[in-house]
């Protein structure tokens, strides 16, 4: 067997253990078996992969690969930059996931409540950043981003642009706040 079908192979093996039933689990690595710094196959699972681009400061294109179960996409993959080449590589840089079928062990993803998060994970912290516009809600010792629906902070608009990233109580949101997607990198 070739590199490129054991690699695809061991790619679809990870794909079937990591996600059961209909779920599959996020952890502080990646999804679906992919974690950063990986490079992915052209194949993965059942799923439908697109290759887009997404302009970004600059002007610059930033190369994504969109991952679609039956037209509905789940997760973009971003890819990693490489500063002596000038140009982004095949590794794995960023998750952004969209699809409630991704949870942690502790059940937490797209479409989890602000109140289910913070129930599970007691030790979070959340904050806004102006640059992206976007509030966040993560665990205190780990990179992965929930990113929360920003109609739903009912705090003082005011202190949000008093530095590029601003800490935030859980009294600044409603307590059916959404988390909308999730962000691993």
């Amino acid at each position: 067997m070739n590199n490129f079908k054991k690699f695809t192979f061991l790619l679809l093996l990870l794909f079937i253990v990591s996600c059961k039933n209909d779920k599959c689990i996020i952890n502080e690595n990646g999804v679906l078996g992919l974690s950063i710094g990986d490079t992915v196959s052209n194949k993965l699972g059942n799923y439908k992969l697109i290759n887009t681009v997404e302009i970004v400061e600059d002007g610059i294109e930033e190369p994504i690969l969109k991952v679609l179960d039956k037209n509905e996409e789940l997760l973009q993959i971003g890819f990693q930059y490489d500063l002596k080449q000038n140009n982004y590589n095949s590794k794995i840089n960023d998750f952004t996931i969209f699809n409630k079928k991704f949870k942690t062990d502790k059940n937490i993803g797209v479409g989890s409540t602000i109140t289910e998060f913070i129930n599970s994970y007691p030790n979070y912290e959340i904050w806004f950043t102006y640059i992206s516009n976007r509030f966040f809600i993560k665990l205190k010792d780990s990179e992965i981003q929930f990113i929360l629906d920003n109609k739903s902070y009912v705090g003082n608009q005011d202190s949000l642009y008093k530095n590029d990233s601003v800490k935030l109580k859980k009294e600044d949101f409603l307590s059916n706040t959404k988390i909308i997607e999730i962000r691993i990198f």
